[in-house]
């Protein structure tokens, strides 16, 4: 959406402070890529994980295990 500017039907609801990624997206100051899960430490807060992604993302948030 940050590159497509065209209408969907689940995007209508989104409120303009998050248009902000697009413009500056539009003026060059940041570069949107995509993050393969490996590689996203978010995922452990969104869905279950196997326990190795979750010792590694865990690490790659900088906590440690009790």
């Amino acid at each position: 959406m940050s590159k497509n500017l065209q209408f969907h039907k689940r995007s209508k609801h989104i409120e303009l402070q998050y248009h902000l990624i697009r413009e500056q997206v539009q003026k060059g100051k940041i570069i949107v890529k995509s993050c393969r899960t490996n590689n996203q430490t978010a995922d452990m807060l969104t869905k279950p994980l196997a326990r190795a992604k979750h010792k590694q993302h865990t690490a790659g948030m900088g906590l440690a295990s009790a």
